[in-house]
This record gives structure tokens, sequence and C-alpha cells, in this order.
């Protein structure tokens, strides 16, 4: 099987993906998400893995960035560049 990559910027939704803790600040989240994610994790079909901001173009759409990682991300995403695979991770 060759995995999915899942650049997440978040480091405790990576840690809730390969750990099944379920706490009083994640018990909203419904359980089926849990155990889906974190059997595909488990068995290989996911590879979550974590992504700087300054790698990450999908946060041009989400987060208050500062002009020159607007300008970097802006041409990444015009011209298809998406460096936030980790290309020795099989990105």
């Amino acid at each position: 099987i060759i995995p999915s990559l899942l650049s997440e910027d978040n480091t405790g939704a990576i840690f809730l993906s390969k750990n099944p803790q379920v706490g009083s600040r994640t018990k909203h989240i419904d359980v089926l998400y849990h155990y889906v994610i974190r059997e595909k994790v488990k068995a290989g079909a996911i590879k979550v893995s974590y992504v700087n901001t300054l790698k990450n173009p999908a946060d041009l759409l989400s987060k208050n960035l500062t002009q020159k990682v607007h300008d970097a991300h802006a041409f990444q995403i015009m011209n298809g560049f998406m460096d936030c695979w980790d290309r020795d991770q099989g990105g």
C-alpha cells in the first residue's frame, strides 16, 4: 500500500491520529472519526506528518501571514508547486 499523505500543522491533531486517548477536550469529536483515522494510520493507508507554516501553502487561505510568507505561498499555488510534502517520506 502506498499511503496517502496528510500534512498537518496541528501537533495535537497529529497526536490524536496516532494515540487512542480521548480526553475532556476531545470528547466532542465523533468517536467514528477517531476510529477511522487511527485505523487508517495504523494500517499504513494514511501517513500523517507535521508541516511548518513556512512550507504549507494552504495557510495562505487560513492564517494571517507576513507579506513575505504570503507572497511565497501565492507563488507556489499559482505555479503548482506544493512543497509541503517531504519527498524523503514518500511524497
